[in-house]
């Protein structure tokens, strides 16, 4: 959500003013530096490790993404879930590691 909001399309369409812009650009880039810090973490991580670290990603997203929400006005919320669309479900199936 974070990322998206701070895209120049989704921005023009909400009409964000400039100190909106400027809010949701800070909290997609500390965002993006807290997960780039544990993704460095992960290459030689063990599969407890990867979990832990999804469960932290997940958290860092769902934080920012909050805040991001917040910057909006109830107008602006409204039109961003217009854009959205319904919402549907990916299912996953956890990766397995395999080593030769």
């Amino acid at each position: 959500v974070t990322d998206t909001l701070a895209s120049k399309y989704v921005a023009e369409k909400l009409k964000l003013t400039a100190a909106q812009k400027t809010a949701i650009a800070e909290i997609s880039t500390d965002s993006r530096a807290k997960r780039s810090k544990i993704y460095g973490t992960l290459r030689n991580a063990d599969e407890k490790k990867r979990t832990e670290a999804r469960k932290q990603l997940g958290e860092i997203s769902a934080k920012a993404d909050e805040a991001a929400l917040k910057q909006l006005t109830k107008e602006q919320k409204k039109a961003f879930e217009k854009m959205k669309g319904k919402k549907f479900e990916i299912k996953r199936t956890p990766r397995t590691r395999t080593t030769t």
